[in-house]
């Protein structure tokens, strides 16, 4: 039997949420068509930040990787036998792919940017932070999903997301919900966000995007390991 370890990282009384910055400069970049038929993709096509700007497909036949940075940014996969090459549609024009990684040999996990504007109302003196959910694709069907913990929650960052495979559809993961996703008491996100939200556990499948909550900490919970 394989070895099964989930590790996820939460940080709730700092949010873990980078304001989200306005007006990036944008960059050429080389198309995944050039990198694919002439050479390995480079550095600089990863945009190399994290160790999450590229992935190889557990049965090593394909390459998922994340090209240019902030508005330029888009996520390519390679079919290292064909050389066939497919663009990844991050889904609006103001959602950033992040970071790319396989769930299986079918899936990638796509961890996207969006602009969020928190606090009562749209003021625009309300701050604008960057917030993050992790979309699955199928390079197969090429369809995706956002994924969900809950099946009436609908907003999930799935901040520093960790998962582990159980050889099917189904995996575990872990992320940040609002406090409304328990209960049904509503929860408007105010001035004190990090009291508005939780860490969470939970199982998803991949084609559905619905799961289910595991185990969910309290604000006061800044990180914890599971292996």
């Amino acid at each position: 039997m394989r070895a099964v370890y989930v590790s996820v990282f939460f940080c709730i009384a700092a949010m873990g949420f980078g304001q989200f910055a306005i007006g990036q400069t944008t960059q050429s970049q080389p198309t995944a068509k050039n990198a694919a038929h002439q050479t390995a993709p480079s550095a600089h096509d990863f945009a190399v930040r994290t160790n999450r700007s590229f992935s190889i497909s557990p049965n090593g036949k394909k390459l998922a990787y994340l090209s240019g940075e902030w508005a330029t940014a888009k996520v390519y996969v390679i079919d290292l036998e064909t050389d066939a090459t497919l663009e990844v549609s991050a889904g609006a024009a103001d959602i950033t792919p992040r970071y790319v990684t396989w769930a299986n040999d079918e899936f990638i996990l796509v961890t996207l940017q969006f602009p969020l504007r928190l606090g009562n109302g749209s003021s625009r003196n309300n701050p604008v932070y960057g917030m993050e959910r992790i979309k699955a694709y199928s390079t197969i069907a090429r369809t995706s999903k956002v994924l969900m913990p809950h099946p009436h929650l609908e907003l999930n960052t799935g901040l520093s997301v960790e998962y582990s495979d159980f050889g099917g559809t189904s995996i575990v993961m872990g992320g940040m919900i609002p406090v409304q996703g328990r209960g049904g008491r509503g929860t408007r996100l105010g001035e004190d966000e990090s009291k508005n939200w939780r860490a969470v556990l939970y199982t998803t499948d991949l084609r559905t995007g619905r799961g289910n909550e595991l185990d969910r900490g309290t604000y006061m919970t800044e990180s914890c390991r599971f292996g």
